[in-house]
């Protein structure tokens, strides 16, 4: 069974508790190059997510300038 994909929301989520893991725990390197990494995935997640979102507002005011 495949799991669903992550909102943005959770993604952030998971995005904040990695940062907070990484800022307050005393891990070991490779345990911190773990998460370095998954953070780096949920980043890169969420931007697109943001990115995708800003095209829609820009086409929706697009279609309001064509419609005056």
């Amino acid at each position: 069974m495949s799991e669903q994909p992550l909102s943005f929301e959770q993604s952030l989520q998971q995005l904040q508790t990695l940062v907070e893991e990484m800022e307050q725990a005393q891990l070991p390197l490779e345990e911190l190059l773990n998460k370095y990494e998954a953070g780096l995935g949920l980043l890169k997640k969420c931007e697109q997510t943001l990115n995708q979102a800003q095209q829609k507002l820009e086409n929706i005011h697009q279609q309001l300038d064509d419609s005056k």
